[in-house]
């Protein structure tokens, strides 16, 4: 029997997301694990910093993990209050050059030095996972960073178009053993939660999707093509960052042109990293020669990371592109109730009334200026 989620909710503004993880947040009564790969200074984040701290002085036992990319002057803006109130906080891979100052606890200087120069080695490789479980009941994932650009109180109608998804459910046991694994930076915790046998079943009958091993990330990628290449009726992919793997275009391509299902594609018109959208239509050619349909999201920047194959779907963390695939910990679930599905699919259509769609003769109507370098920053796809 296909494993369900005890309840589902999705949220597609910032707004009503953080509305009911602060909620949530104050209901806290044991425990609050929270990782986000941005957690900014900001309107959002000192709310979010001060709910926590309340929780922590009432008892709850807080862990707190931001990336040390994604939040570079985190550490500045929250740690000393968060360890004032009892908070566990921690940095994953922070920068190198601020290492030494934020150690929260006294080492030899030579065990620090070869930390420092192990961490110059894993710059490559960071958290890009949001995740927050709360009193191992409630859990909440998607594409949503701690920040306020994703607040229409205050962007307005240029606040980051996202998706999130809050679940309960027997499964939110092993999300919580999933942030304790990044939390100790250690994947031999994994190792011994699921026996071989287990991982190889893992992908078609978990609730998420994850990649903290190189076995894992193969045995869900591997997965993820075989359910696209087993699609019958329709593809509906919305995400942010789409510099995909060649197998990934390939499965796409071969349903698009054998007719098997319908294959669309809203991808955003405008980027936080302004030449993403010009190495992603370098991708257009190929699929929309394919049959391919191709959306760019026009309204604000598009950053939602959602994935409908036929009755199967997934709400997270997860960028088609190579850091997603081989540097970064991604974390996405499966939605199991029918409605959400429905209402993934709602939205796929609203997304598609604030989109362009992209033609051969528009795709081909870029600017010299826009090939050349699209062209040059294809070559660093790996670190894209």
């Amino acid at each position: 029997m296909q494993k369900r989620w005890s309840d589902e909710k999705l949220f597609f503004s910032g707004d009503a997301y953080f509305s009911d993880l602060i909620n949530d947040l104050q209901s806290a009564k044991r425990s609050i694990e929270l990782e986000s790969y941005i957690f900014e200074n900001d309107l959002l984040g000192k709310r979010i910093a001060s709910e926590l701290m309340k929780a922590s002085m009432r008892g709850v036992k807080v862990r707190v993990l931001v990336d040390g990319i994604g939040s570079p002057f985190w550490a500045e803006a929250f740690l000393s209050d968060f360890l004032a109130v009892g908070i566990r906080a921690q940095i994953f891979h922070p920068r190198p050059l601020v290492y030494f100052q934020y150690l929260q606890k006294p080492r030899r200087f030579s065990s620090a030095l070869h930390r420092f120069i192990s961490l110059v080695g894993k710059l490559n490789k960071r958290n890009h996972q949001k995740l927050c479980v709360i009193d191992s009941r409630v859990a909440y994932v998607g594409g949503l960073n701690v920040s306020s650009k994703h607040l229409n109180e205050v962007y307005g109608s240029q606040a980051w178009r996202d998706t999130g998804f809050r679940v309960k459910g027997e499964q939110i046991k092993d999300l919580r053993r999933i942030f304790l694994a990044n939390w100790i930076r250690k994947t031999k915790i994994l190792r011994r939660l699921w026996s071989d046998s287990t991982l190889e079943e893992l992908p078609k009958k978990s609730l998420y999707r994850f990649n903290a091993t190189r076995a894992i990330r193969k045995r869900y990628y591997k997965d993820l093509i075989e359910r696209l290449l087993e699609a019958e009726n329709q593809i509906q992919i919305t995400n942010a960052y789409f510099v995909p793997h060649r197998s990934f275009v390939s499965a796409l391509r071969y349903i698009a042109q054998t007719k098997k299902a319908k294959v669309e594609i809203i991808l955003p018109k405008y980027s936080d990293i302004f030449f993403i959208p010009w190495v992603s239509r370098i991708y257009y050619y190929a699929l929309l020669k394919s049959g391919v349909s191709i959306y760019e999201y026009s309204d604000s920047f598009l950053h939602a990371k959602t994935l409908l194959i036929d009755n199967y779907a997934t709400i997270g963390s997860s960028n088609l592109n190579h850091r997603s695939l081989i540097h970064d910990f991604e974390l996405d679930l499966v939605a199991s109730h029918p409605e959400t599905h429905r209402q993934l699919m709602n939205q796929f259509e609203k997304d598609k009334g604030r989109s362009i769609q992209v033609t051969l003769k528009r795709w081909e109507s870029r600017s010299w200026f826009e090939k050349i370098l699209s062209s040059l920053f294809f070559f660093l796809r790996y670190f894209l």
